[in-house]
């Protein structure tokens, strides 16, 4: 099923138009000195209920750091969260078999994670490790690289942002892009614009990922006060099915 974003609108002024976005992140406070396994990973991610999530990682580590069948791996919630488990295989099953799937190569140091079906109990902060006795998990736990995953029961809006100053005569590139928790699974964009424009899922520098779609127009006199309409739907599984009216 598709969950439909809301929709972003921008009116056309052959003056000029600007677009501001504010982003809110989480700083976590305080963090473990022992650094002694280390992971490069998003800082935060955000994840919409009923979708899925990938989790760009690569480990800081030796070739034979790892060994797979001493240390099977695992994403761990914040440490204050260990002692609501009994023992280490119930906390193994709950936070990585039943919904963590680590697709990376392990022995090519890299750790990327794929949830598919995201729930609220994915909202927390996660840390990777190796699991071997309570001590081994405690000293290969990557404390200086935390995961925070926040997870909405709503998805959020599209982005619209322009290329130059809008002025007449003068050519733009309008680009419509949205948050892409799941690059295997895009959100869907189209625009009031024709025809539309080809789906381009990119790369961001902290390893998460945008998808966008972008049109070039020359800007005249018919384009003023003309309304751009963004649309984002966004994949969900049928439990989760939404329906929102803009």
């Amino acid at each position: 099923m598709k969950d439909e974003c809301r929709i972003l609108t921008a009116v056309l002024s052959v003056n000029v138009l600007t677009v501001y976005m504010f982003l809110s992140v989480l700083f976590l406070p305080g963090v473990l000195t022992r650094c002694n396994l280390l992971i490069s990973a998003p800082k935060k991610l955000e994840a919409l209920i009923g979708s899925c999530l990938l989790i760009p990682c690569s480990i800081k580590a030796e070739p034979d750091f790892f060994n797979l069948q001493d240390h099977p791996e695992a994403w761990v919630p914040v440490p204050e969260s260990f002692w609501k488990f009994k023992d280490l295989e119930t906390m193994m099953n709950r936070y990585h078999r039943d919904s963590f799937l680590i697709i990376g190569n392990l022995e090519q140091k890299n750790c990327t994670t794929f949830i598919s079906n995201v729930n609220t109990e994915h909202s927390n902060t996660f840390y990777f490790g190796t699991m071997s006795g309570l001590r081994n998990l405690l000293n290969k736990l990557a404390f200086c690289d935390p995961v925070d995953i926040e997870v909405k029961d709503s998805p959020w809006s599209p982005s619209i942002e322009f290329s130059a100053d809008l002025k007449e005569k003068t050519s733009v590139s309008i680009t419509c892009s949205a948050p892409t928790p799941c690059p295997l699974s895009p959100p869907e964009l189209t625009w009031n614009l024709q025809p539309d424009s080809q789906r381009q899922t990119e790369t961001n520098t902290d390893g998460s990922f945008t998808t966008k779609i972008q049109k070039n127009i020359t800007l005249s006199d018919t384009h003023d006060g003309f309304i751009i309409n963004c649309f984002c739907q966004i994949p969900v599984n049928e439990d989760h099915q939404r329906q929102q009216r803009h």
